[in-house]
């Protein structure tokens, strides 16, 4: 049987396959570690420009995500950039230096491996696929490749290797005049894998559709294994979400006849998206933007100095892409928020447009900054429905 989880509303999907992993899911244990499993699973999305997840409690760190996600567009693979932003991510490299399959380096840069040090015709996948979506709008063959048999083979799995890519292919395709991609999975943990891949390969086909100059279609998860583990890597997530909805996690199965709760989603005008820009000035774009974060915003001394801070936003203020200029935007937020600086923290997020990434950064941070006017002032103009999800009520 094929399990199938489809609509706009990436909260409401995540809801339903949660609640279809624990109902209908197989027991078993790989590698030791009880997981409930269905496979294959298709997880389809209409509208990918919707890529924010709000489910009542559900904290997930958006800060993280976006920053994530253009760290991979850039084709890196080191650890220090994501440490930055979750201190976790070290845990799932070998050397705590580089990853040995992150999917920037192997989409950007295939054939390249860091962490062994070998490099061998490095291909940039994603300009590939480009090239051949721009020469023939039917073609098939556009697809960029993340196993790697060099790096993710038995003698890496068997001496207890961190990081082996659960993603294995993109393809592209244009269909009706938008962008459609599909991820093909080996792998994915419900609770962490889906939410954040659609986050960093969602991403990826807007910037290939601002390239190529039309819109996203839709966004299909193919898993071989969608699961959610029952002891280990977070497992009480679900425990604390459903809860709120009024659901125990473990009294569900094939016979529960409970409702599915209905999942909130906010939308804002004018959200923030990817200019159209061609492959070289995309490339080019990113590549300044870069520049900006590793000379300024990873810097400590940059974000503790208000001034230079100040100075910072000013320089990110005049980039001319809307969504990567948000991302910036955040990066600093977050920076400042974990040095300290609160003022240039709420001055970054003040500069963020108003839009579901904004709601989820407001969201993460509340229950640290509430009570200080500054804070609040930030979504005073806001729903009250948008108010009562950032005040977790």
């Amino acid at each position: 049987m094929t399990f199938v989880f489809k609509g706009e509303n990436p909260s409401q999907t995540y809801m339903n396959y949660t609640l279809a992993i624990h109902k209908h899911g197989d027991i078993l244990a790989p590698r030791g570690k009880e997981i409930k499993e269905l496979r294959p699973a298709v997880i389809e999305h209409k509208n990918p420009y919707d890529r924010v997840t709000f489910l009542r409690g559900r904290k997930t760190n958006p800060f993280f995500f976006l920053s994530e996600a253009f760290w991979i567009l850039l084709g890196r693979s080191d650890v220090a950039w994501l440490d930055l932003y979750n201190s976790n991510m070290k845990n799932f490299s070998d050397d705590g230096i580089y990853f040995n399959a992150a999917y920037g380096e192997r989409m950007r840069a295939w054939g390249l491996n860091r962490a062994s040090g070998e490099v061998f015709n490095p291909i940039d996948q994603l300009h590939d696929a480009f090239l051949k979506l721009q020469a023939d709008e039917d073609t098939r063959q556009a697809f960029v490749t993340i196993g790697d048999p060099r790096y993710d083979n038995s003698e890496y799995t068997l001496s207890g290797g961190k990081d082996i890519a659960c993603n294995r292919e993109i393809h592209f395709k244009i269909r009706k005049g938008k962008l459609d991609a599909t991820v093909f999975t080996r792998s994915t943990d419900g609770d962490f894998g889906h939410p954040t891949n659609y986050v960093q390969f969602s991403t990826i086909q807007e910037y290939m559709a601002s390239m190529l100059g039309i819109k996203v279609g839709t966004f299909r998860h193919i898993s071989d294994s969608l699961h959610a583990y029952l002891k280990d890597y977070g497992y009480e997530v679900a425990d604390k979400f459903l809860a709120e909805y009024g659901i125990d996690k473990h009294k569900l199965s094939s016979e529960s006849e409970e409702e599915t709760p209905t999942v909130e989603h906010f939308e804002f005008e004018n959200e923030p998206r990817m200019e159209v820009l061609g492959f070289e000035e995309g490339e080019s774009l990113l590549r300044q933007l870069e520049y900006l974060v590793e000379s300024l915003i990873h810097v400590n001394d940059n974000i503790v100095n208000t001034e230079i801070a100040y100075n910072t936003m000013n320089i990110i203020k005049g980039s001319p892409d809307p969504y990567f200029r948000m991302t910036l935007y955040a990066m600093m937020a977050y920076r400042a928020h974990k040095l300290g600086n609160a003022e240039v923290m709420v001055e970054a997020l003040r500069l963020m447009a108003d839009g579901q990434w904004k709601l989820s950064c407001l969201f993460f941070l509340y229950n640290k900054y509430k009570g200080i006017e500054e804070f609040e002032d930030l979504y005073s103009h806001y729903t009250d429905a948008q108010k009562a999800y950032i005040e977790g009520k």
